[in-house]
């Protein structure tokens, strides 16, 4: 439940397991898990790879937004504007100071649980490369 590393989030996320997370939206269950499934593929893209380089040159916030751009357009997930911001903000802080540093410093009562299984949907979204 207490992923370590982004990979290790990612891959419980995938799975269907629940991951413990910071709540961000704070508007429902519905409206995190919509920003979860966003923040999901963007870290995806770039967990593994060394961003160094990019982040002091600032060519990471650039090929990040495309690839939050393309997390927006895609229909399913139906993000508002203050969705997107929240993706993007923890998606940055993650890849860039890692995962357990973000999740650490948030308070226990802010913690909640996501899956991609919802009882009540009739297929997972697939959270896609």
């Amino acid at each position: 439940m207490y992923p370590k590393t982004a990979k290790e989030a990612i891959d419980r996320f995938e799975s269907g397991d629940a991951v413990l997370v910071p709540e961000l939206g704070g508007f429902g269950p519905n409206y995190e898990l919509a920003i979860w499934f966003g923040v999901f593929s963007v870290i995806k893209r770039y967990h593994d790879k060394n961003l160094s380089h990019w982040i002091k040159k600032r060519k990471f916030t650039d090929a990040s937004d495309k690839d939050l751009y393309k997390v927006l357009d895609d229909k399913r997930y139906g993000l508002s504007i203050m969705q997107a911001v929240a993706i993007k903000k923890f998606s940055y802080h993650v890849i860039t100071q890692g995962w357990r540093k973000i999740v650490k410093e948030i308070p226990q009562d802010r913690l909640i649980q996501v899956s991609k299984y919802v009882p009540h949907w009739r297929e997972h979204i697939v959270v896609e490369d």
